[in-house]
């Protein structure tokens, strides 16, 4: 994207409070947007979230407070196809959950982290990305508990 600058992020505790990786931030823009995903935690707990692009650096401070965790929501995978793209394919997931609130997360078979995915309203989500190798089978991870399997068609 020529209109648009790729921000790295960075979480002082993951474990407590992660963040994706990159966010885009449009052309012209001072800020964007981006979800944060907590644990339940006992105690307050500060976690400083960075930003940088370039050699431009800024960060926050949050406190995570103590709370009981929510009910585990139902995640269920709609679509989960890759597309040919040469030289790899794209990687189209479609989701919903009982939580409309919810974070979800697309995970490789091996457990590796690939990309959030987009919250369109009323429980449903959708996201696509291109990789060089398809994926044979994904997990999509919902931040209140749910998760749901899937093989990647073609």
């Amino acid at each position: 994207m020529p209109d648009a600058a790729n921000v790295q992020l960075s979480s002082s505790n993951p474990a407590v409070a992660s963040v994706p990786a990159e966010t885009v931030v449009s052309a012209n823009a001072s800020s964007g947007t981006f979800n944060v995903s907590t644990t339940v935690v006992t105690a307050n707990t500060t976690v400083t979230i960075t930003a940088k692009w370039f050699s431009v650096t800024k960060s926050t401070t949050i406190t995570v407070a103590p709370g009981a965790a929510p009910a585990p929501d139902r995640v269920a995978i709609q679509k989960a196809r890759c597309q040919a793209q040469p030289p790899g394919c794209l990687l189209q997931v479609e989701a919903t959950s009982t939580n409309a609130r919810a974070i979800l997360s697309v995970y490789s078979e091996t457990g590796s982290f690939m990309f959030q995915i987009t919250n369109n309203g009323g429980g449903k989500f959708s996201a696509s990305k291109g990789f060089i190798t398809k994926p044979n089978r994904i997990e999509v991870r919902s931040n209140f508990g749910g998760s749901a399997f899937a093989t990647v068609t073609t």
